[in-house]
């Protein structure tokens, strides 16, 4: 009905305003980045079947994140309880404070992701791609200096300048809370 299309509606805008930071939360609680978009698809999921449930507090837009990466939370748990024969895994416990520690930064990084969007719009775009190389899967910096003709050690010896750079225009940012 037409109600149900409006609550879709409001899911799905809520969904794309918190889609990086529920898949950086999702990452920063992966050993490897190999199925964070399945988690993700199965986070948001499990979250549109409870969407009902779901009441956005007023005046807390970071209502849905929170939500979101808690339930993120236990997709991995679950994900990891079914991997636990690998050995290499943490424990519950650890577990448990790495995401604590992670849903507290979650404040922060609003105005940190603002900042970073900020910092590498001003800059050419070959930086920009060589930045983002390192957060991307399957864009190694090798690969790069391959296509670009540029020797890897020069690449990374850029790529170590543009973090520096990058990490200073952040702070700056931050701190003029801007």
């Amino acid at each position: 009905g037409n109600s149900n299309d409006a609550r879709y509606e409001s899911f799905v805008g809520l969904v794309a305003r918190h889609d990086r930071q529920v898949r950086s939360y999702i990452r920063s609680l992966m050993i490897t980045g190999d199925g964070v978009d399945d988690v993700f698809q199965e986070t948001m999921l499990e979250c549109w079947k409870k969407f009902a449930s779901f009441e956005l507090s007023s005046g807390e837009e970071g209502g849905f994140g929170r939500w979101a990466c808690a339930i993120a939370r236990f997709k991995v748990l679950r994900r990891r309880r079914d991997a636990a024969r690998d050995r290499l895994e943490f424990s519950d416990a650890l577990f448990d404070q790495l995401a604590e520690e992670a849903l507290d930064q979650l404040p922060h990084y609003k105005a940190q992701r603002r900042a970073i969007e900020r910092c590498l719009s001003k800059m050419d775009a070959s930086s920009q791609r060589l930045l983002l190389s390192i957060y991307r899967s399957g864009e190694s910096v090798a690969k790069i200096a391959k296509e670009t003709g540029e020797q890897t050690r020069r690449l990374y010896h850029r790529l170590e300048n543009l973090r520096k750079g990058l990490l200073d225009c952040v702070t700056k940012q931050l701190l003029e809370g801007g």
